[in-house]
């Protein structure tokens, strides 16, 4: 169902003066000196679209150049619709080149739009307005042309071999223009002189342009529909769109219509995707223009900078990609951007070729510039160390609150209490200096303290990256993460972190907050066993789980329901519910009288 969003010659404005004067006011135009163009001057003024000058005259007699017809038609195919604004920004640049060279710095979004509504090539429109041609007056046969290529027949018409005009001097019409001449005569776009004369050589004047254009605006009849793209289909080349008024119509391909992606022509219509903007251009009702725009989520891009450029209406910054140092990508800056450099506020000026940026992108523009200063120093205590991956240290800082810096393992320089270290010499509770470059880690200077405690084992946290152990010494119970190579002995003799058990009497050697070696001097003081096994079925209803134990035999174990689950690969708590058949688990049971059950579960794999 077609519904006219907007008829863009209603936005039209005919000549540059800007001044509200009506066509009643208007002391040089009346039906006597003008009779043949009162009526439409007088209607397109009551539109709004044809103004005057300030001394209150319109000035008919006036010509027109070549330059300010482009900017008429310009407007009359949208450049200034609401509709076209954001392909307007994307064509003004993506033309940028071929307007600029023409040396019209007013008219750039103009000429940049008729470019793209393909009623010239890039060389046509050059050899129409350069070298000062533009501020040439406009001929009525040149406008004749112009009018049909602005009605997009311009192809089939230029093919055109032989027609019959009825003016006494055709012959005076160039042969090439001639096709042009008899389109707008037969479809009431221009007509003749006095005389039946066609006058090809003579000025256009503003009079016969407000009745050009308004035959135009009658026979053309422009209009738009705005949607939102639902689906877009390869297999039957067709675009589901729902419009502003939450219909939903679907438009079909059949090749004749053109189709542009951000202001650019597409073959393929799956470029096309699900929530982009889509405007569909109507003449009458005949669709000739499907445009799309990509909508773009926010969204934050890091890189490093690598300068800036500019077009005639947007400032750009140029980013290198982190991982491709030939990969660089240009981002629109918008015009109120905000640029800090740490957590001071800066200028784009004071960014340097090199500096580490994160972009805040808010539709496809850059709304905020967060540069990492170049060298910064970070004191604090290490919270984790994670070597998987991205290397990187998690800091605690004075205000209790945790950052985290990236590092790359060999290129790190380690001091650990005085003395040359690695990264992996370093133990959580260390405290530290960090050296950052763009906030990346390039040396470490960390001390540490050693201590002893005595208590029982309350908790034992089996995880890859962060296992940790509870102890109750009496007064309260620490917390300790275990190093990798933790040393562990049972009564004297070697064991491992899985032969422990919670209860058991233990002598514990830390630095820093991180456990090197416990020695277990005492048996558990209640009656706890430890046992490993694969799960072979879990009975969430009985709190009860099978097992098949290293030594082949099957074993049946009950749930306490305080139990502590914990999956050890992430450190976090389960529920039973989610431990699957063939996963490898560590329980702790306990026996009281007649019952065992297990207090402590840690699935392993």
């Amino acid at each position: 169902m077609l519904k006219k969003i907007i008829a863009s010659v209603l936005c039209t404005l005919l000549l540059l003066p800007q001044l509200g004067t009506s066509a009643a006011g208007f002391s040089d135009v009346n039906a006597t000196t003008y009779s043949w163009a009162v009526t439409q001057i007088n209607e397109m003024a009551d539109a709004g679209i044809i103004n005057g000058f300030e001394d209150g005259t319109f000035r008919p007699a006036n010509g027109v150049t070549r330059i300010d017809s482009l900017l008429l038609i310009s407007r009359i195919l949208g450049v200034n619709d609401a509709t076209e604004q954001k392909i307007v920004e994307l064509v003004e640049d993506l033309y940028y080149a071929n307007v600029n060279l023409l040396q019209y710095p007013n008219y750039q979004k103009n000429l940049a739009y008729v470019l793209y509504r393909e009623m010239f090539t890039p060389t046509e429109l050059s050899n129409f307005l350069q070298n000062g041609l533009g501020q040439q007056a406009l001929k009525r046969y040149e406008a004749a042309v112009l009018l049909v290529k602005m009605s997009g027949d311009a192809s089939s018409v230029s093919k055109t071999d032989t027609v019959t005009l009825p003016f006494t001097d055709t012959n005076d019409i160039p042969s090439v223009a001639q096709p042009y001449v008899y389109y707008c005569y037969k479809n009431g776009l221009m007509q003749g002189m006095e005389d039946n004369r066609f006058d090809p050589m003579g000025t256009v004047t503003r009079a016969q342009m407000a009745v050009m254009l308004y035959n135009c605006m009658k026979t053309m009849n422009f209009s738009v529909v705005v949607g939102t793209v639902d689906e877009v289909s390869g297999f039957d080349n067709s675009i589901e769109y729902t419009d502003e008024f939450d219909q939903t119509e679907t438009f079909y391909n059949t090749g004749d219509v053109r189709i542009t992606l951000n202001g650019e022509t597409i073959d393929d219509i799956d470029k096309i995707a699900s929530g982009d903007i889509v405007n569909i251009h109507y003449s009458g009702k005949e669709i000739f223009l499907v445009e799309a725009l990509t909508v773009l989520k926010d969204e934050v891009v890091e890189g490093i900078y690598a300068g800036k450029g500019a077009s005639s209406t947007v400032t750009k910054i140029i980013i290198r990609s982190l991982e491709d140092n030939d990969k660089t990508t240009d981002y629109i800056l918008d015009d109120n951007v905000r640029v800090y450099i740490g957590d001071t506020s800066a200028q784009l000026s004071d960014l340097k070729s090199g500096d580490h940026v994160k972009l805040t992108v808010q539709d496809s523009r850059v709304t905020i510039i967060n540069a990492a200063e170049r060298e910064t120093q970070v004191n604090g205590y290490i919270n984790a160390l994670i070597f998987e991956g991205s290397g990187s240290i998690e800091v605690k800082l004075s205000d209790n609150s945790l950052v985290t810096y990236p590092f790359t393992e060999n290129t790190v320089t380690v001091r650990r209490n005085g003395e040359e270290a690695t990264l992996r010499d370093l133990k959580v509770g260390d405290k530290v200096t960090l050296n950052l470059e763009y906030e990346q880690i390039t040396s470490v200077t960390a001390t540490s303290t050693s201590r002893t405690y005595e208590g029982t084992i309350e908790e034992i946290l089996i995880s890859r990256e962060n296992p940790k152990i509870k102890i109750d010494i009496g007064s309260e119970v620490i917390e300790c993460a275990m190093d990798n190579s933790i040393e562990i002995t049972i009564n004297g003799e070697e064991a491992t972190i899985y032969d422990m058990q919670l209860g058991y009497s233990a002598t514990v050697k830390t630095e820093s907050s991180t456990v090197t070696s416990i020695a277990v001097t005492s048996t558990p003081t209640v009656d706890n066993v430890n046992i490993m096994g694969t799960v072979l079925d879990v009975n969430t209803n009985y709190a009860s789980i099978t097992l098949q134990l290293s030594d082949g035999s099957v074993s049946q174990i009950f749930v306490k329901k305080s139990a502590t689950i914990i999956n050890g690969t992430t450190g976090r708590a389960v529920t039973l519910a989610s431990i699957k058949e063939n996963s490898v688990i560590t329980a702790v049971v306990s026996t009281s009288g007649f019952t065992s059950e297990a207090i402590s579960i840690v699935v392993l794999e």
